[in-house]
């Protein structure tokens, strides 16, 4: 293959990307995850300031650091109109992934793999589901994961000095990204250090690691300068979340459950929304232990690479972390795992084939069943691909711009008829701030409860969100059927709204379809019963939300 018909293949993949995010222009999944956070976050930039605009009382941003929401400031300087500017964002969040899949055709030419197999392979990075919905979001995914393969490119090719001064430019840009980049501060040194013996080695490791302790430093000094009141923790407060949530007393339940699902989430990869068939996910643990084993084969024949030791130290802090590791948070490994399974398959495909050969038939016969496996699961991960592209994202399209258009209706209610407010209990809050100009907050429960089990205690406060509204200071909110439909399954968000809906805490202003505003009170302001209001089934609202939700989406 010439390098022309490779440009022009790996083109062609970035086509079913491209088509996803023109589905999604409108963002209307917007504010579901931490996108409105970063958006908020950028136009603060391009005020001169860098706060919470969308919390009461807007307080500095001090959980998410600026590099993210630096590039998405000039969206809002070349339109700062809302919503007329997030079809130039999805542009803006769309732009980093053909940067991903170029570096990733380089990255595999750089673990040996032919032209033909780096083109294939980079094809597969375009092509893979959560790269279609990474690239219509505005999260930071494929940002740190382009600036990380950038730094892999520069540290594990030959160079002095300057070259690991750049990497580590690079690195410090990756961890203003996302603080995940913190095993490069590791990984880079230690890697230097083995290829080039202590004196070489130190010298490249103190290139590469003052310019990310200095970015580092610059970053956590303006966190413990412009730290909150601690209203909301979750929004403003990384590390005391973490804290707060994961101690002695739970830690090994916590590492015991998130390693599995690290595992889930790395055949999650491949294998886009399996369902719930228990032997099917456990034999696809094999090929996430596949991938794995390919990994550390191309360390043992080529040595080893930045990373893969930066992959060890992700794994050891999703294991240690707050919440379980999903597949977006273990995206950035999808080309070093991509890497790996390729590797492995090959390697057992030479190896079996040349058991066909053998004269034992039972040899043979094992031989040809692990090659028709091999075959059967590539044609399942291409099923699950195609399923994703063709059916299951356009569908999710098209039902959360259904949801958006019925909430955004009830938002323009709110902003139209309420002028005094200490803020709003909003599931989207950053949506209906950007919407509405009011504050407002969601409520997050503990995920200490969610390790322990005690789900009838999860339940219960989420049903007591009236309450920690009150307690927060908010004086609204704006309750919608969808309510937490990425927490909650739907029998128990029908029983979380039937209890909190009749909160005596609760004043009626409002009634839309499957959707309510209310003032909230002192306990004993409204009468019992004042907001006595029927719930109907939400089956099906349950089954269609799933389409989109972000269990199903991994992007929880």
């Amino acid at each position: 293959m010439k390098p022309w018909q490779a440009v022009v293949v790996v083109c062609v993949s970035l086509i079913p990307s491209a088509h996803n995010a023109w589905l999604y222009r409108d963002q209307p999944h917007l504010g579901r995850h931490d996108d409105g956070f970063y958006f908020t976050a950028a136009r603060s930039l391009t005020q001169g300031e860098y706060r919470i605009e969308s919390l009461p009382g807007r307080p500095f941003q001090t959980k998410y650091p600026p590099g993210f929401p630096l590039y998405l400031a000039p969206v809002w300087l070349m339109n700062p109109e809302f919503p007329g500017n997030l079809a130039l964002a999805t542009l803006f969040a769309w732009l980093p992934l053909p940067v991903v899949v170029w570096l990733c055709w380089h990255l595999f030419r750089r673990y040996g793999f032919s032209v033909k197999a780096a083109t294939a392979l980079a094809c597969l990075v375009a092509v893979n589901p959560y790269s279609l919905i990474l690239s219509s979001m505005m999260m930071s995914e494929l940002v740190f994961t382009a600036v990380l393969l950038g730094v892999v490119l520069l540290v594990d090719g030959e160079g002095g000095q300057r070259r690991a001064a750049a990497a580590g430019m690079l690195a410090a840009f990756g961890y203003l990204t996302r603080t995940a980049a913190l095993p490069l501060l590791a990984a880079a040194p230690l890697v230097y250090l083995l290829r080039y013996g202590v004196r070489g080695g130190l010298r490249r490791a103190a290139c590469f690691a003052g310019p990310f302790l200095m970015a580092a430093g610059g970053w956590h000094a303006w966190v413990a300068a412009h730290r909150g009141d601690g209203r909301f923790p979750y929004d403003t407060d990384y590390l005391g979340y973490f804290l707060a949530n994961i101690g002695l007393d739970n830690i090994l339940p916590v590492a015991w459950q998130n390693a599995s699902a690290l595992l889930m989430s790395f055949y999650g990869l491949f294998f886009f929304e399996v369902g719930a068939v228990v032997l099917l996910h456990l034999l696809l643990r094999f090929v996430a232990f596949a991938a794995v084993a390919g990994v550390i084969r191309q360390a043992r024949r080529g040595g080893l690479s930045v990373y893969t030791v930066f992959a060890g130290g992700t794994c050891v802090m999703l294991v240690l972390w707050h919440f379980p590791p999903t597949e977006r948070m273990v995206y950035p490994l999808l080309p070093l795992l991509m890497a790996g399974l390729a590797a492995e398959v090959r390697f057992l495909w030479t190896t079996l084939r040349a058991a066909l050969s053998k004269p034992s038939v039972a040899e043979r016969a094992i031989a040809a069943c692990l090659l028709a496996g091999i075959v059967g699961v590539s044609l399942y991960m291409a099923s699950r691909t195609a399923v994703a592209a063709l059916r299951l994202l356009p569908e999710g399209a098209a039902a959360e711009r259904e949801w958006a258009r019925d909430r955004r209706e009830l938002f323009a209610w709110a902003a139209g008829n309420i002028r005094t407010t200490a803020g709003f209990q909003v599931y989207r809050d950053t949506e209906f701030h950007l919407l509405t100009g009011l504050p407002a907050a969601r409520m997050h429960v503990p995920t200490r409860l969610r390790y322990a089990g005690e789900r009838e205690a999860v339940i219960d406060s989420f049903a007591g969100w009236p309450l920690a509204a009150q307690r927060d200071g908010l004086t609204h909110a704006l309750v919608t059927k969808e309510e937490w439909n990425a927490d909650l399954l739907p029998e128990e968000r029908d029983r979380v709204l039937g209890q909190s809906l009749n909160s005596r805490l609760l004043r009626p202003l409002h009634t839309g379809k499957d959707s309510w505003v209310f003032a909230i009170g002192e306990d004993g302001d409204a009468p019992a019963g004042s907001a006595s209001l029927s719930l109907k089934s939400t089956a099906g609202v349950g089954r269609t939300s799933d389409i989109a939700s972000g269990r199903r989406a991994g992007l929880r």
